[in-house]
């Protein structure tokens, strides 16, 4: 009872105050005390992530963005992306991939998504954010071309020299060197330049590096 009544300090924010009540008593009803669907949702939504428990995702209305949110957070946490087949609709489910690829470097699980152009974003967006080349491999010539480009010369260090060795085969010849040639850069690191197959562009490298 102390503890539910501590719930009751949290005055700022009622969602929150609600989900508290909710996973101490173990009761979903609490988060529906306010007869507000949306709040209700995003109560499910943080009483589950407190409890460590998916069932309560479920509990939120079909399609609410907290429900969504809930089932991206489990699939991730889970490293299973089958959690992202329970949002809805489609350009939800596409966002719950995304976030999934994102977060564990996994850009084949952007094949699941039907809509070409958010699989193509999808795709970007992991290449970016893990500062990992390999993942454009799996767009048309032209937008992996760009995609290579921006990771090389993006922010995000590169990850490492397999990812750099992982470019898709026809385009080794170019964005294979440039990738060994930053990543030497950015690791301060000579000896990465060795992996260079093209002897003008090894010497390039070594140079930039002198």
């Amino acid at each position: 009872h102390s503890e539910v009544r501590a719930c009751e300090r949290i005055s700022a924010d009622r969602a929150l105050m609600l989900a508290c009540r909710a996973a101490v008593k173990l009761d979903p009803s609490a988060c529906t005390a306010d007869n507000l669907s949306s709040r209700a949702d995003y109560c499910y939504e943080l009483a589950a992530i407190a409890l460590n428990d998916s069932g309560w995702c479920s509990m939120a209305q079909l399609g609410s963005p907290y429900g969504n949110d809930c089932y991206s957070h489990f699939a991730i946490k889970s490293a299973n992306s089958s959690g992202c087949k329970m949002t809805t609709p489609e350009t939800a489910r596409d966002q719950c991939y995304l976030n999934y690829s994102v977060a564990l470097d996994q850009p084949d699980i952007c094949q699941k998504i039907i809509n070409t152009l958010n699989r193509n974003r999808c795709i970007v967006y992991t290449a970016k954010a893990n500062g990992d080349p390999s993942a454009c491999n799996g767009l048309a010539h032209s937008d992996r071309i760009s995609c290579y480009n921006n990771v090389i010369t993006g922010v995000v260090p590169l990850r490492d020299a397999a990812s750099c060795a992982a470019i898709s085969q026809s385009e080794t010849d170019v964005w294979q060197p440039r990738c060994f040639t930053a990543l030497a850069i950015q690791k301060r690191d000579i000896t990465i330049c060795s992996q260079i197959a093209d002897d003008g562009y090894r010497a390039a490298c070594k140079d930039k590096m002198s």
